[in-house]
């Protein structure tokens, strides 16, 4: 048998430590890696566009609604749009209500279907009621729980 060097000896008593060092180093970078890769399909969802489904709702021209009513009962037009971006065809119902806070008056509805992609753009006349203080003309989609509001003086 082949005579060992001194430092050979000294060597081999070090290398159980190293082992159990780079188990643990190994181990953690397993930890790392996978933690990342976890993290990456969420930062990957954060940073890229995923396809939602949702109703537009909108008024058409909102820097040309009025903001008086100068005339008791005065019919004043409202624009809006409705785009359906729910991945197939929708039927949405709508309600154009008009409140004050302590009075809520209907102003029209009317329903209709829209394939997905389509949107409708609606012009109407509504009448303000008479009064003397502000009130909110709502478009309302009755089905989404979703709404869009303009608020009008009455004098």
């Amino acid at each position: 048998m082949p005579e060992q060097h001194p430092s050979s000896q000294v060597s081999s008593r070090m290398t159980r430590p190293k082992r159990i060092a780079a188990v643990v180093v190994g181990l953690l970078l397993v930890v790392v890696v996978g933690s990342w890769a976890l993290h990456a399909d969420v930062a990957r969802d954060a940073t890229h566009r995923l396809p939602e489904n949702v109703t537009e709702l909108y008024f058409t021209q909102p820097n040309q609604l009025p903001t008086t009513a100068h005339v008791s009962g005065q019919e004043l037009p409202l624009e809006f749009t409705i785009r359906n971006r729910e991945g197939s065809p929708k039927t949405y119902n709508y309600r154009l209500i008009y409140s004050d806070g302590s009075t809520q008056v209907d102003l029209g509805q009317d329903t209709l279907v829209l394939a997905d992609g389509q949107s409708r753009a609606f012009s109407r006349l509504v009448t303000i009621p008479a009064g003397q203080s502000r009130g909110r003309v709502s478009v309302v989609l009755s089905d989404k729980q979703q709404a869009i509001h303009w608020w009008i003086e009455r004098n």
